[in-house]
């Protein structure tokens, strides 16, 4: 392993990533501070692992070809050290991995993959895709509503459409599971007396199911109501683009 030094002038940033030619690259934050750093930084280098990622159809283990497989350092970076396709074997090698990585895969008619894994803890990674499912619907829109959003969210998930002109709106290939439903909305200016205190937000348990689409209807106002222009008439001022909860 090799030790190089980086003067504390150069590290006006928060996180940082480093790569040597043969080495794995080293990521280091959120909370690098050039005040805190007055004797320097030391980086150590080590060579780093080589991951197989091998992704297969989760319905009969067949290997999946052609297939886009990413992966990029942590959610502070979110730096994107490549992505290539598998071969015929489903199979794609990364070399020189050092510390913590995201995962992820697309494929089409099959529902996204993502996940997190240390290169010093692992060696294969052994995907199954699976069929998503579905959920479309129609929303009743107030007359004031400028746009919406339509939003599944779970505890490692979120997805997020456009709910058209008409109402309607459509999830596809969603990785089956329990989600939370609820509809975003724009809205004209509008006067909140309560200042927001006493809004909830209303959400709708949805089940995914593989390959099958769910489809729902809403009547009544959920999720979050966002309006262009806000006035609150107990602090007599304006707030601009301000997120209540309804």
């Amino acid at each position: 392993d090799g030790n190089y030094y980086l003067e504390p002038k150069y590290l006006g940033i928060s996180s940082a990533a480093f790569e040597a030619d043969g080495y794995g690259l080293v990521a280091m934050g959120p909370d690098l501070k050039k005040e805190n750093l007055t004797n320097g930084l030391i980086i150590n280098f080590n060579k780093g692992e080589t991951i197989r990622v091998k992704v297969l159809d989760d319905r009969d283990n067949s290997p999946l070809s052609f297939v886009s497989v990413n992966i990029s350092i942590g959610k502070f970076l979110d730096t994107n050290i490549g992505t290539m396709p598998t071969n015929e074997r489903g199979e794609v090698l990364f070399t020189h991995l050092s510390g913590k990585f995201i995962l992820e895969i697309d494929a089409i008619n099959y529902a996204p993959y993502r996940c997190e894994f240390v290169a010093e803890e692992t060696k294969d990674i052994i995907v199954k895709l699976v069929i998503g499912g579905g959920l479309k619907g129609q929303l009743t829109l107030d007359e004031n509503t400028t746009s919406a959003n339509a939003v599944l969210s779970s505890k490692n998930s979120y997805y997020s459409v456009i709910i058209a002109a008409d109402g309607k709106f459509e999830f596809v290939n969603i990785p089956p599971g329990e989600y939370k439903f609820r509809a975003d909305q724009f809205q004209k200016k509008n006067l909140i007396k309560d200042n927001g205190q006493n809004l909830k937000i209303k959400q709708i348990n949805i089940i995914i199911e593989n390959d099958k689409i769910t489809e729902i209807n809403v009547t009544s106002p959920t999720g979050f109501c966002l309006l262009n222009e806000l006035y609150n008439e107990d602090f007599g001022k304006r707030i601009v683009d301000a997120m209540l909860k309804i």
